[in-house]
């Protein structure tokens, strides 16, 4: 027997009542089209009166398939769904076939053998699951990337991100905290461009900066504190910034900028 024997076989003798037939047939065909469908097949030596249920096992039994069979029409099994036949169906196998002269085949292999000698049919377990137990297959999500050069846009945004990130998380408040960051962008900026180094920067820790960051340029205020020469102080009540004394003065020391400068001679 084929294959589509073997299925109308098992399928009919399952579902063998005109209720069982009818019930699965209604999930793909109204009546109009089963009337259509009797139009189109001329049943050959089968009474008139048996005709209408041939037609019934004839559609019935196409409307199973194999897990395969189904994903190859855009449907997959129901999840939770399992076979409603369990039986085995023919396969061709195009390995070299392994003879022996102690073997006869049989007749009906022998003759699927010498139809196709560059292999041979056998036997293997099948599941068929009826249209009731599939659905249509959901579309595979669209691709985030069109070409190549898009993938490779991605990950070199990616890979500086990481870089931005990483370098954000090794800042520093002042230049001797950040100063194994201020020397990678030293040298990433090569000759063309000079990194100014600040924040932090005395004249005692120059030396040391210098050394670690490998730059050229610093940055300084070289503030000191000196006290405001206002005489009239009325307390709570701010002329200025909440939080900034009304009674101070911030002002560049000469001495230190000469200091710093005496440090960068010297180095």
């Amino acid at each position: 027997m084929t294959n589509d024997e073997i299925i109308y076989n098992e399928v009919n003798a399952k579902y063998h009542t005109p209720e069982q037939r009818r019930a699965i047939l209604a999930l793909a065909y109204t009546p109009e089209q089963i009337a259509a469908k009797g139009k189109e097949i001329h049943f050959k030596g089968v009474p008139e009166e048996q005709q209408g249920e041939e037609l019934e096992k004839l559609l019935l039994a196409g409307l199973f398939h194999t897990f395969q069979e189904w994903k190859k029409d855009g449907k997959s099994v129901k999840a939770g769904e399992k076979a409603a036949i369990c039986t085995k169906l023919w396969k061709f196998d195009d390995r070299p076939r392994k003879t022996s002269a102690s073997m006869e085949p049989d007749a009906l292999t022998a003759a699927a053998n010498d139809q196709r000698p560059d292999g041979n049919y056998y036997k293997a377990p099948a599941h068929l699951f009826h249209i009731g137990q599939v659905e249509a297959s959901r579309p595979a999500p669209a691709g985030r990337f069109k070409s190549l050069d898009e993938i490779k846009a991605y990950n070199r945004m990616l890979a500086d991100q990481r870089k931005a990130a990483k370098a954000a998380a090794e800042q520093a408040a002042s230049a001797p905290a950040g100063a194994s960051l201020l020397r990678r962008l030293v040298e990433a900026a090569g000759p063309d461009l000079e990194i100014l180094v600040g924040a932090g920067v005395t004249p005692a820790n120059l030396p040391a900066l210098a050394a670690e960051t490998g730059a050229h340029a610093f940055h300084m205020s070289g503030k000191q504190v000196l006290d405001s020469r206002m005489t009239f102080r009325r307390e709570g009540v701010p002329m200025g910034l909440p939080g900034f004394s009304e009674f101070e003065v911030w002002q560049t020391s000469e001495e230190t900028i000469r200091a710093a400068r005496r440090v960068l001679n010297e180095l």
